[in-house]
């Protein structure tokens, strides 16, 4: 099997494609920044979720971000708007891709000087990661 080496010159690690794309103001959800900590009117015990109606649930969300569930004198469930749900995915996700590309870089960096970009004949089954260590 035939592979071309990625060409990891500087110019690829200085590549603009690798930084997060900007949403747009229309975009992003407008919430405020989330705490660990919870304030007293975004508390409810557990005993007032059985009286508690959609519509309240909904206006609270509107004036909170996120609602602690006290059971038993302790905080012990958090729920959170779907907009900051997905948000909190959002940056997960690119959270987990920024780091994939910044061992790549590293990666690059430790074995740039056995990389020359002519096409190599890999053996069978072998992953380039593995391939390069073996050089």
């Amino acid at each position: 099997m035939k592979r071309k080496t990625k060409d990891y010159s500087p110019g690829y690690l200085k590549n603009e494609s690798l930084e997060p794309p900007r949403p747009s103001e229309k975009e992003k959800p407008k919430m405020t920044t989330l705490t660990k900590t919870f304030e007293q009117k975004e508390m409810l015990a557990f005993s007032q979720l059985r009286t508690l109606t959609q519509k309240d649930l909904i206006s609270s969300f509107e004036n909170n971000n996120k609602i602690g569930i006290v059971i038993k004198d302790q905080l012990r469930v958090a729920m959170l708007d779907m907009a900051v749900y997905e948000n909190l995915v959002e940056q997960a996700a690119e959270l987990e891709r920024l780091t994939e590309v910044l061992e790549e870089q590293e990666f690059f960096m430790r074995t740039q000087h056995r990389l020359d970009g002519k096409f190599e004949e890999l053996p069978e089954g072998t992953s380039l990661r593995n391939w390069a260590d073996l050089r």
